[in-house]
């Protein structure tokens, strides 16, 4: 399983708003400090609103604020906002390979299970 970089991304932008508290800090700001082009921000941070966990004010003082605290967004939360739910292929081996087909399936699906639930019990504020 490989992580995308945009999602490796969006966790730094949380735990960046995260240790500097409460306040609103531009997009400007916040993609030099983390060294993402801004417009690769501005991609993430979209997702992120979308997904809840993040806020935007508009104005002359606007910017980006968490919408919850850190310690309420877990890894998962950030992965599903960026990458969307993984699911299991739903493509059925070739039987006549000899192959059972529902062991392998059963086996990631395990696997699956056991991630999410890993990082559902990790928050961004944990890390």
């Amino acid at each position: 399983m490989q992580i995308q970089i945009s999602t490796e991304h969006a966790i730094r932008i949380i735990r960046y708003l995260h240790l500097r508290e409460r306040g609103v800090y531009s997009a400007q700001d916040i993609s030099a400090a983390l060294g993402v082009s801004y417009p690769f921000f501005v991609k993430i941070a979209s997702m992120l609103r979308q997904a809840g966990i993040l806020d935007a004010v508009q104005g002359r003082n606007g910017g980006y604020l968490l919408n919850k605290p850190a310690s309420e967004i877990s890894l998962y939360d950030v992965l599903l906002s960026i990458e969307g739910e993984a699911k299991p292929t739903g493509r059925r081996a070739n039987e006549a390979d000899g192959t059972d087909p529902c062991v392998v399936r059963a086996y990631f699906q395990m696997l699956q299970e056991t991630t999410v639930a890993a990082l559902s019990s990790k928050s961004v504020a944990e890390l």
